[in-house]
């Protein structure tokens, strides 16, 4: 595979692919159409979903040839990288989305959750919002659901916890925040329980918990620091990690850099730390000593953002 020859025969490939993608692109663009073309019958490819590979397809897909349409319950793509900056307001929500409909403007989008496919038919059953129910034929169907964050099946995340896969998370991660600062600001709240309001927890050491760490870091120093001055000497922030490194599938320079990074800016990281269970007021871990042994933690928080991994959507 490394040879010279075929590395060239690789690259070729990939340069023709590329041509052939931006000329279709350039063609959809100039054209004065929009919707898909019903005037003669093309193969029917539909899509389910609206994330990466969804919205990578539609993209590409010569709508002049095959009749495209995507189902999905969100109408548009996120960069989901971005959703734990403007979690504090470092970028805004519309500058990291992309409406399904200007990826392809030939192809149909219809905002519905699949329910059920007739693979002897050919025909995809699905229900809207609105609970009406829809069939959609198709000739060839592309599965690009995605994916859903996973508790693991821990007691209380749920409930307790706040998540950054969509918008939707981001923006109540924002208000949930500022909640808990509002909170703790209020002349009846004790000492104690400023601490514990505005203790903040990161389940997970994985790239969205660490990029996270530091956007809040910078969103307490930058902003929050300028309207509750009073309460920053409360703020403490923990990132709780199970295996024996943050960011695992990184470089040992990289994963070492993070964690003295996260380290200097007063983190608490916990590694090799399983969360048993999220409490409303308290999370319980069980952490793994370099002996073997098991110590039991408890550490009260005000709010948790759970970023542990993922897990398929139910389909």
């Amino acid at each position: 595979l490394l040879r010279p020859d075929n590395l060239l025969e690789i690259g070729y490939g990939k340069i023709v692919e590329s041509i052939s993608d931006i000329q279709i692109i350039l063609k959809r663009a100039t054209s004065d159409k929009f919707g898909p073309d019903t005037s003669r019958r093309k193969k029917r490819v539909v899509l389910l979903g609206s994330g990466w590979g969804s919205h990578a397809l539609t993209k590409i897909l010569d709508s002049d040839t095959i009749d495209v349409t995507v189902i999905s319950p969100r109408s548009y793509f996120i960069f989901t990288p971005m959703l734990a900056s403007s979690s504090v307001g470092t970028v805004e929500y519309r500058s990291i989305t992309e409406p399904m409909r200007f990826s392809n403007r030939r192809a149909a989008y219809y905002e519905a959750k699949a329910t059920d496919i007739d693979a002897e038919n050919k025909l995809l059953k699905c229900v809207t919002p609105s609970g009406r129910e829809l069939q959609v034929p198709y000739d060839s169907l592309v599965l690009s659901v995605g994916m859903k964050p996973s508790t693991f099946g821990t007691p209380g995340v749920l409930e307790h916890c706040f998540f950054l896969k969509d918008v939707e998370d981001a923006r109540s991660l924002r208000t949930g925040l500022i909640e808990r600062f509002e909170a703790a600001s209020l002349p009846d709240i004790n000492a104690d329980e400023k601490r514990r309001l505005l203790s903040f927890v990161v389940v997970g050491g994985g790239p969205t918990g660490v990029e996270f760490s530091g956007e809040f870091f910078d969103f307490l120093n930058q902003d929050l620091g300028r309207f509750y001055p009073q309460l920053i000497s409360y703020v403490t922030t923990t990132l709780i990690q199970a295996a024996p490194t943050i960011l695992p599938v990184f470089s040992e320079q990289l994963r070492q850099s993070a964690l003295d990074t996260l380290r200097g800016y007063g983190t608490a990281v916990y590694l090799q730390t399983r969360v048993s269970k999220v409490g409303e007021k308290e999370i319980e871990c069980v952490r793994t000593e370099p002996d073997g042994s098991k110590t039991d933690i408890s550490i009260p928080y005000g709010l948790c953002v759970w970023a542990a991994g993922n897990a398929p959507h139910d389909f």
